[in-house]
């Protein structure tokens, strides 16, 4: 018996909303740069991010974390009216690609749903930067072959979009996760970063984003 998304999604729809609720709570940051997407974003530490934005011009903090631990693109489109629209973004950072094939999702859906997230913001916020992360590829992902080729799939589309619409960034990671398959650099469940990967991963993506961030004029 095949098992729907529905089913697959179930577990975490209490913990979806619970989180979005927790930041609608919080105060109102308005018209910074947005993170957007899941876990690996969700647990990135403010001191990191910190130093990643510390160039940003604007108000302080120069950004605002609005991503959710086990979420996939489908969900992420759901809540956009909520934790995306209202917050009046700069720029917005996507990481996705992981839940989504864990999930159920096909190809084909997973980017269609990051496709549809994407529009929505730009016919929101005409020429909003958007940085597209690549898909995590921790140490545990080497015994699950089948998700390795939905990835690269993925990814293929995230570069194909930064390619064809202006003011957009294809941030590969691969490089980063080649280097960093040393357990050290994560926690016990051998998926997410601890401390010192985080550190790693600030030091890998800060010199292209700054890079970008100074084309698209976030930086002055």
């Amino acid at each position: 018996m095949d098992i729907s998304h529905e089913d697959l999604r179930a577990k975490y729809i209490q913990r979806y909303e619970e989180r979005a609720a927790q930041y609608e709570k919080e105060e109102k940051l308005t018209g910074r740069v947005l993170l957007y997407g899941n876990s690996y974003l969700d647990n990135w530490h403010p001191a990191h991010l910190d130093d990643l934005f510390r160039e940003l011009s604007g108000p302080n903090p120069p950004y605002v974390n609005h991503a959710i631990g086990s979420i996939a693109g489908a969900d992420l489109l759901r809540y956009y009216p909520r934790l995306v629209r209202p917050y009046l973004p700069t720029a917005m950072i996507w990481c996705e690609g992981a839940n989504d094939f864990a999930l159920g999702y096909t190809c084909a859906e997973a980017s269609a749903n990051a496709r549809a997230v994407f529009a929505a913001a730009r016919q929101d916020f005409p020429d909003l930067p958007l940085v597209l992360l690549s898909t995590i590829r921790p140490p545990d992902l080497r015994s699950c072959p089948e998700r390795i080729s939905r990835k690269d799939a993925y990814d293929q589309f995230l570069a194909d979009y930064a390619r064809d619409n202006g003011r957009c960034l294809y941030l590969d990671l691969k490089p980063f996760f080649r280097e960093t398959q040393d357990e050290r650099f994560y926690l016990a469940d051998q998926v997410h970063l601890n401390d010192i990967g985080y550190e790693r991963l600030t030091r890998f993506v800060k010199p292209p984003l700054l890079r970008f961030f100074r084309e698209t004029g976030l930086i002055d």
